[in-house]
């Protein structure tokens, strides 16, 4: 019996002593670290999944803050330079110019009476006058005036006078106001022809947030989220890609880029150059990884669209850089003007003073490690 219960008490120590190893080992936090080595991408092709663009596509945003009534064209749709893309509701302006042309008639006719009335007693006045005339005429040595200062104080008194002074100033306020409704009728059907909206370049739509009902603003000018249509020529286009940290090391603007659809098997690959690199790295699902563009052109009748997928490969053009060591910018820490790595010795990582260069996308290595050894990539994992 004691025995067998020395066999259970050895038996118990032993899965005690084994589960608190595996505690242990479940809370260690495991810290990534990277090899100094010669980098791979001074050396090697570099393969990057991209995605095909137009090459400054333009942004349609609404010009008024009317309905969208009828859309003519969608994502997807091959377009002119001149071919209608959308109509804004046209009842309220159409209604205005309605309104506007109404009071224009009533205020021409208006004037129409307005002069004949003056014509008529301005020929009341004239015989009235000529009637005077012949009475100075006949009485001139008396009257101790001139004929024309006689004539006017006469016209002055008259009650037609009065009237046709007042018509006449009348009839000059409704050549303004009759000016002015033109000028309104005139600029008012000027803008209904703008609601018919027509595409200002032949084009591919390469993205669309127009709906039926929608109201157009002028306030969306200027804002990524609210244009209406994305027109890219078909034919400029440009492959965008993105590659990890150390291949971005090897990428140089204007080094040769081999550009294939693997959609389009009948097509034949483009080569291109590297023409804009990004400055800063980004970080996708934990992987640092910097982006870049290639820009190059197929004819009209090539099948290459925006939005498809395309791989490029690039050969880097480093030339001598082939012995160069690169670090991850992630590993790298700016510590009061100089530059620091956690080397991994033996359990754990001591803080080294390294001279680094910084190259295009990255850090060249000078001085301060050696290959092979270890380093953290990520030293703020070390303060966790």
């Amino acid at each position: 019996m004691t025995k067998y219960i020395q066999i259970i008490k050895i038996v118990t120590v032993v899965l005690l002593l084994s589960s608190c190893g595996s505690n242990e080992n479940d809370s260690a936090v495991v810290i990534p670290t990277h090899t100094v080595s010669l980098s791979e991408a001074a050396t090697s092709e570099i393969e990057a999944i991209c995605t095909v663009r137009s090459n400054n596509p333009l942004k349609i945003y609404s010009i008024y803050d009317e309905v969208i009534e009828t859309i003519y064209k969608d994502k997807g749709d091959v377009v002119k330079k001149g071919e209608i893309l959308f109509s804004y509701h046209k009842d309220n302006i159409q209604s205005q110019i309605n309104n506007l042309k109404f009071e224009l008639k009533r205020k021409e006719n208006k004037l129409s009476f307005l002069k004949g009335e003056s014509s008529r007693l301005q020929q009341k006045m004239t015989l009235v006058l000529n009637g005077y005339s012949t009475y100075y005429d006949d009485n001139k040595e008396r009257l101790e005036s001139t004929k024309e200062k006689f004539l006017e104080k006469i016209k002055q008194q008259l009650p037609e006078s009065v009237d046709y002074i007042r018509a006449k100033n009348n009839t000059s306020d409704l050549i303004i106001e009759i000016a002015s409704l033109k000028s309104q009728i005139k600029d008012k059907a000027k803008r209904l022809e703008s609601y018919d909206f027509y595409s200002p370049k032949d084009g591919i739509i390469i993205n669309a947030n127009i709906a039926l009902g929608r109201s157009g603003s002028q306030s969306d000018l200027g804002s990524d989220e609210n244009f209406l249509y994305l027109i890219g020529e078909p034919t400029n286009l440009e492959s965008f890609c993105s590659v990890n940290e150390l291949q971005a090391l090897g990428i140089n603007l204007d080094d040769s880029v081999n550009i294939s659809f693997p959609s389009l098997t009948e097509q034949e690959p483009i080569n291109a150059t590297v023409d804009t690199i990004d400055p800063e790295l980004k970080s996708e699902s934990g992987i640092t990884k910097l982006s870049f563009s290639a820009s190059f052109s197929v004819d009209d009748k090539s099948r290459v669209r925006p939005g498809m997928r395309a791989i490029a490969k690039i050969k880097p053009s480093l030339n001598s850089k082939s012995e160069s060591i690169y670090l991850p910018l992630s590993s790298v820490e700016n510590v009061d003007g100089g530059f620091v790595v956690y080397k991994k010795v033996q359990d754990q990582f001591v803080k080294v003073v390294v001279t680094v260069k910084r190259t295009n996308n990255g850090y060249e290595l000078m001085d301060g490690l050696n290959i092979g050894d270890l380093i953290a990539s990520y030293p703020s994992m070390l303060e966790n």
